[in-house]
């Protein structure tokens, strides 16, 4: 019986590696070393793609934050506009009450004397419900005219008052806090013509002293 000999020419395979394959070698065949590089460079981008996730989930958050924000506020501005004399209104409600009754009460005992305390008593409930709400009446009567708070509707000559004095207060006007609601409709007293002609009479003629001063200036220059 003969036993046969391994041939010399067979490379003797080492235990546990493929043939074909090398050491240090990855599945497909390439290096491990490469595979390793290109992991740790796929690292970074997975870094910076999830915080971009994250600021454009932030972005659209804000957004609509933002957005809900400024419809809130647009809505309480309206509701502001709309209800801002609430307050002011109730108190009217309480003059306009008084006012109703004076005229009832006026009608069924026709006292006129009544009436007119009535009314004034309510003028000046009114006024104190202005006053309470900033508004002010504009004081014209005997002051010099102010064109910011005046209105000249009528003018007379000037009297015993200097010319530019309010001698009547036709409409009266209000201001609220430091602002002019209305200006006071007022008569104003306006120099005559004597004053603004300087030395001219009423009928705007100089006066006889003048001219005789004239006339002596002009006999003086003909005789020289």
């Amino acid at each position: 019986m003969r036993t046969e000999q391994p041939s010399e020419d067979a490379a003797p395979e080492e235990a546990g590696t493929p043939a074909g394959a090398e050491v240090g070698a990855g599945p497909g065949g390439e290096p491990l070393d490469v595979l390793k590089g290109a992991a740790e460079s796929e690292t970074p981008l997975r870094a910076l793609a999830k915080e971009r996730d994250q600021l454009l989930d932030r972005l659209q958050r804000i957004t609509a934050e933002l957005e809900n924000y400024r419809k809130r506020v647009g809505r309480e501005r309206e509701q502001w506009r709309q209800y801002a004399l609430e307050d002011f209104l109730r108190d009217l409600l309480a003059t306009t009450d008084s006012l109703e009754r004076a005229i009832q009460a006026a009608r069924r005992t026709g006292d006129l004397d009544g009436l007119l305390a009535g009314l004034e008593l309510i003028d000046r409930e009114l006024h104190q419900t202005l006053e309470r709400y900033g508004v002010q009446p504009i004081e014209a009567l005997g002051q010099p005219f102010d064109p910011f708070e005046h209105e000249a509707v009528e003018t007379e000559p000037a009297g015993e008052e200097p010319p530019g004095t309010v001698t009547a207060v036709l409409q009266r006007g209000y201001r609220l806090h430091d602002r002019v609601l209305r200006p006071s409709g007022v008569r104003v007293a306006q120099a005559g013509e004597s004053e603004a002609g300087g030395s001219a009479g009423p009928g705007g003629e100089a006066s006889a002293d003048e001219e005789g001063a004239g006339s002596r200036g002009g006999t003086e220059l003909d005789t020289t």
